[in-house]
């Protein structure tokens, strides 16, 4: 794996960085690790973005995604620095923290994983719950 470091990235990143650094890169969500490779954010702030998961948040899968997306174009926008941006996400965690109630208090408890932007749900939903009698084609929902 040395050998293959050394040669993308011509000895520039040792391995021990990479491990400590670019391999998080795997875990970030998706929407930020397309932000990345877009180059519309740097490392450290897409490390700051991956920091507002659903969990942490209190929110569902979507609302998290849609609270990212919003930080994230108005951070490119305005131009801000990494440091600003590392402070808005604590806000919003520390305001996730200190609520009482957070989004998902409300929802039943299988619906609280429910990712609004996942197309597979309705599929899935309905195979799990038999609806779909033995050969009907799956993506048809008549």
């Amino acid at each position: 794996m040395r050998t293959i470091l050394e040669r993308e990235t011509s000895g520039r990143v040792s391995f021990a960085s990479f491990v400590d650094h670019y391999l998080r890169i795997l875990d970030f969500p998706s929407d930020v690790q397309d932000a990345l490779s877009r180059n519309e954010i740097n490392l450290f702030e897409a490390e700051q973005l991956a920091r507002l998961s659903s969990k942490k948040l209190g929110f569902t899968p979507g609302q998290a995604l849609r609270k990212r997306s919003d930080l994230l174009n108005a951070h490119i926008q305005a131009r801000l620095s990494g440091a600003r941006l590392r402070q808005r996400v604590e806000e919003l965690l520390k305001t996730a923290d200190t609520s009482e109630t957070g989004a998902n208090s409300e929802l039943p408890e299988d619906l609280k994983d429910f990712d609004p932007y996942d197309p597979t749900h309705l599929f899935t939903t309905r195979l799990k719950t038999g609806i779909y009698a033995p050969g009907d084609p799956p993506g048809r929902f008549d």
